[in-house]
């Protein structure tokens, strides 16, 4: 029995570094991919990094988002997608990598406007949360559009991918 239980906990292990590893590599090299993500069989791993999008993500969560290659007429108000954005921090700005749900689509002259913001806003980001995004700065989408509440708000359930394992890259 004893020996029994050491194979079960060695290949247990060995299935967690296994994991771990691929997670880790997939985070760190997220960034040499075409649209600055790692693209396996299409989709990405993306680490929920605030709790802007809480109930949908909990910071920590590894969310596995598909690659997007669309022209933006097939996304829709409620859909989560993820964008590079641009941030100034101490005085050069750098890009990262945000994920927020589309709130409103506008089109101008043909040139497709998303304004998004979180399930949770942060004040931080400004008096409203909300950013605003074209097609070219898409990286990924994730899940099915969630429905638009009267009040401006989402009907969004809790739901998340890899709890915490975004923590682990």
């Amino acid at each position: 029995v004893r020996t029994i239980l050491g194979w079960v906990a060695s290949a247990l292990c060995v299935v967690i570094i296994v994991i771990a590893l691929v997670i880790s590599i997939m985070t760190i090299t997220r960034t040499t991919g075409e649209k600055g993500v790692a693209n396996v069989a299409g989709n990405a791993f993306m680490p929920v990094q605030t709790d802007s999008m809480e109930p949908t993500f909990d910071k920590g969560d590894l969310i596995i988002t598909k690659i997007y290659e669309g022209d933006g007429t097939d996304l829709q108000v409620g859909q989560v997608i993820t964008y590079k954005a641009r941030v100034n921090n101490g005085g050069t700005l750098v890009e990262i990598f945000k994920t927020h749900r589309i709130s409103e689509i506008t089109n101008t002259n043909g040139t497709l406007r998303f304004t998004v913001i979180g399930d949770n806003p942060n004040p931080e980001d400004g008096a409203s949360g909300k950013d605003f995004v074209y097609v070219d700065s898409i990286v990924a989408t994730w899940g099915s559009p969630a429905s638009l509440n009267a009040d401006g708000t989402f009907n969004v359930t809790k739901d998340s991918m890899g709890k915490n394992m975004g923590k682990i890259g």
